[in-house]
């Protein structure tokens, strides 16, 4: 591809980006937000401007409730962001993610304050291992079943097939920042930029390139 960042690949460090860790070390890093934005525009399909990293601890007002460490908050002007990463799924990872989500929402008013200007509440859930069945998006509201009926409209999850995203889109342009997570083995995924990397995309879309604009992590 012309519009790729490379140098000499060989002996060079990749890795996944599927780990807590190393996700928050990357997505979490209030001076890279661009591939932050990058993958919420993924799953969303609407433009993102991130304003601020929050922090990923949640209050709790009893000491008996369970402490919640979240992987990355996030906010933009009108939307707040969750994301998390998840190895495996199960009632027991969704009911506790859900638990996040909704804990949040819950504190965004404070005293005086309207909940008609509430923000919208948007959790990201990028789960490994998810049945082949279930698509590589799902879009999940608060709404009836029964008459198809939203009863809040600013609280939205989505589940990401992590797996699937790779498989049906690997070849394509499609989920950059989706598929670099988690590639199957002998794919390369995210490694740490070196002084020598150069970008062979032409030059008059050179300082476009979202990939070279001073980045410290870039996709091979």
């Amino acid at each position: 591809s012309s519009d790729v960042c490379s140098s000499d690949l060989n002996d060079r460090p990749f890795y996944k980006v599927k780990r807590d860790a190393m996700f928050k070390a990357v997505f979490a890093d209030p001076n890279e937000l661009e591939l932050l934005e990058r993958l919420i525009e993924e799953v969303i399909d609407k433009d993102i401007k991130i304003t601020a990293i929050n922090s990923s601890e949640l209050k709790k007002e009893y000491i008996s409730i369970k402490n919640k460490t979240l992987d990355v908050i996030a906010s933009s002007n009108d939307k707040e962001f969750n994301i998390e990463i998840n190895s495996i799924t199960n009632l027991n990872i969704r009911r506790r993610n859900a638990s996040y989500i909704f804990k949040m929402y819950a504190n965004s008013v404070n005293k005086g304050e309207s909940y008609n200007d509430m923000k919208d509440f948007i959790q990201i859930n990028i789960t490994d291992k998810l049945k082949e069945s279930i698509p590589e998006i799902t879009k999940y509201t608060l709404s009836s079943k029964e008459h198809g009926i939203d009863y809040i409209d600013n609280l939205t999850i989505y589940e990401i097939n992590l797996e699937k995203i790779y498989k049906k889109w690997y070849n394509t342009d499609k989920y950059i920042i989706l598929r670099m997570l988690n590639p199957p083995a002998g794919r390369r995924s995210l490694r740490p930029r070196r002084r020598n990397d150069s970008c062979r995309s032409q030059p008059a879309a050179r300082s476009g390139c979202w990939r070279c604009r001073g980045r410290r992590y870039i996709l091979p």
